[in-house]
């Protein structure tokens, strides 16, 4: 750990884009913010393939009903996990292709039950093994979380409760956070530059490109 313990909080994404895996990259530790409401719209149980019409269209994990508030830990997955998601799957070329990456990823869906963001995270350790990329990793959930906060007091209580003194953030949260409030908590705040290259799942990246190519792509692109 360097000497001022970086420290990134993002929610846990279903196989996210390439540039999601440059904040572990940068970070000495990096927390899941599993703790917050669920959003719908979010990229929390979906991502983006390449379909059978050459088109960028959304893979979405099956979840089961929930309440509008459930949080993103409490989520679960639809009992007939392994039905709806292995044709879902079919229908993109990244699960056909024989690579070792997708089709470990296809086997760990297909035999997931019960908490889904148990899966999600599973399969985001998976990618950064095969990326090579290594950092502490904790869930909010794990932590000890103020009540009645702001977004930006949750972030900078997490932060120092891992013992940071620097939080790194993607681009688009630049108008989220306030750098002097950071600054008066003794925690510097940095963002990292905005991503050149796909908004596909690093899945698809990797299908098209190999491994080797995507990991150095994310290790390139952290420079701030």
């Amino acid at each position: 750990m360097n000497t001022r313990p970086l420290v990134a909080v993002m929610q846990p994404y279903f196989l996210p884009y390439t540039g999601y895996f440059r904040l572990f990259e940068m970070a000495d530790v990096f927390i899941y913010l599993d703790s917050v409401q669920f959003p719908r719209r979010g990229f929390v149980h979906r991502n983006r393939f390449v379909s059978a019409n050459n088109l960028g269209d959304w893979l979405t994990l099956s979840i089961a009903k929930s309440p509008v508030h459930t949080s993103i830990k409490d989520l679960q997955l639809h009992p007939d996990t392994d039905r709806l998601m292995r044709s879902r799957l079919d229908q993109y070329s990244a699960f056909s292709k024989k690579d070792p990456l997708a089709d470990e990823i296809a086997e760990v869906i297909l035999s997931a039950s019960g908490s889904a963001a148990d899966l999600i995270i599973r399969l985001t350790d998976i990618i950064l093994d095969a990326l090579d990329i290594c950092c502490l990793r904790v869930r909010a959930s794990d932590l000890s979380e103020p009540t009645n906060v702001t977004a930006q007091e949750r972030i900078i209580s997490l932060v120092k409760q891992v013992g940071g003194t620097a939080y790194i953030n993607s681009p688009g949260g630049r108008d989220l956070y306030e750098r002097e409030v950071f600054v008066k908590n003794n925690i510097e705040l940095d963002f990292l530059p905005p991503f050149k290259g796909s908004n596909l799942s690093v899945v698809q990246d990797v299908v098209d490109h190999g491994v080797g190519y995507v990991a150095e792509d994310v290790r390139n692109q952290c420079a701030m």
